[in-house]
């Protein structure tokens, strides 16, 4: 009987022991559940902040396309408005001359009036310039080819610049 009474004593020290053990363990298991969760916490807080500030960066990004596209819009007006007002500037401003002027020196021999246009162009190029625009090709081509032959040089400037205020196709 002293055995048994030995063998339960032992039996509930060894339950006492393995009770507190169970204890230890779920106290253990309890510390580290709170210490993961305290981890994930702050994992999560840190996730929280990212998100924010990513959203800031983003709503960050939004206005300043918004106001690169203003600008863009602005600069954009600006360009068709300074075209349309070069669109709608004279090119060059024509000067008016007498239909028996342009008669005149088309029925002149080109020699003759290849002399008097030099002068002419000389006074003012820019009437001379209309005077060949407004005659019959044929005759100002043979007037300015006269020009050319009289005075090689000077010639060449003088339909150099005719041409390049008329343009070759005039």
């Amino acid at each position: 009987m002293r055995i048994t009474i030995l063998l339960i004593g032992c039996l509930s020290v060894l339950g006492q022991n393995n009770t507190e053990r169970k204890e230890e363990v779920r106290h253990n298991t309890l510390v580290d559940i709170q210490a993961a969760n305290s981890k994930l916490l702050e994992e999560k807080q840190k996730l929280l902040t990212k998100e924010q500030h990513l959203l800031l960066l983003i709503q960050e990004m939004e206005t300043n396309k918004k106001m690169i596209e203003e600008k863009e819009k602005n600069i954009l007006e600006k360009l068709n408005k300074s075209t349309e007002a070069e669109a709608q500037e004279p090119q060059e401003e024509q000067v008016a001359l007498p239909q028996e002027l342009i008669d005149h020196y088309q029925s002149r021999d080109p020699s003759v009036a290849a002399r008097d246009f030099v002068q002419l162009y000389s006074k003012s190029p820019k009437v001379a310039i209309e005077l060949i625009r407004n005659m019959k090709k044929k005759k100002s081509a043979k007037l300015i080819d006269t020009v050319v032959q009289l005075d090689p040089k000077n010639g060449t400037r003088i339909a150099s610049e005719i041409t390049a205020a008329i343009g070759e196709g005039n």
